[in-house]
């Protein structure tokens, strides 16, 4: 496994493989800007201020179930209120924008080399972020993998079958192909065990960046 310390600079192993699959969430944004957006959103939906959302935001630092430590103090703590925190929070269309030198990246990669993300999470909640960043106008559709389409969570990763299907889709050898990722935990274990290449980005900002391999 090789390390970079930013997402850009996936694009120098440009000679080594011909097929490049990033992962999405803390790899080619940050998803602390998701969560603040989403924390934003159900203050909005409550007609509460910002100090709702430094409150929400302060107890996900602190590790906390953000929802269900900050409602009960602000007297919304019911069950109801709850689930509904939940649900704006997850169908929300998040305010999130890709950084020009990633985009840039990606689309100088492209005109070279076959180029696709593979990520886990609720559909809905994957394309709204696809979407927001503008990745749909960057990368093929059917280059996009969000694995609980592929029948359920058990397809996510580890699981290598979104690999396979990008293997197949571009007539690529695994060893031409590279994962790019940031959760050792989970992101390069298929790859791995495919033959693929890997690469972790150590993102500081991100939530695994202190993972061990």
């Amino acid at each position: 496994m090789q390390e970079i310390q930013r997402i850009t600079e996936a694009g120098r192993f440009g000679a080594s493989y011909r097929g490049f699959i990033f992962d999405l969430d803390d790899t080619l944004y940050n998803e602390r800007d998701y969560v603040r957006s989403g924390y934003h959103a159900v203050a909005v939906h409550f007609r509460q201020d910002a100090s709702f959302e430094k409150m929400l935001w302060d107890a996900f630092l602190e590790g906390k179930s953000a929802f269900n430590h900050v409602l009960p103090e602000v007297g919304m703590g019911s069950e109801e209120m709850i689930r509904e925190a939940v649900a704006v929070y997850r169908e929300h269309d998040p305010e999130l924008s890709l950084a020009e030198d990633v985009r840039d990246m990606l689309l100088d990669l492209r005109k070279s080399h076959k180029v696709g993300i593979i990520t886990d999470g609720r559909p809905e909640g994957q394309k709204k972020k696809i979407r927001a960043l503008g990745l749909d106008r960057i990368i093929e559709p059917e280059d996009i993998v969000i694995t609980d389409l592929l029948g359920g969570i058990e397809y996510r990763k580890p699981n290598p079958k979104a690999y396979q299907l990008l293997q197949q889709r571009w007539n690529t050898e695994y060893s031409e192909m590279v994962y790019i990722g940031d959760n050792p935990a989970k992101d390069f274990l298929a790859p791995e065990a495919l033959g693929m290449g890997s690469i972790r980005l150590m993102n500081k900002e991100g939530l695994y960046w202190d993972r061990k391999v």
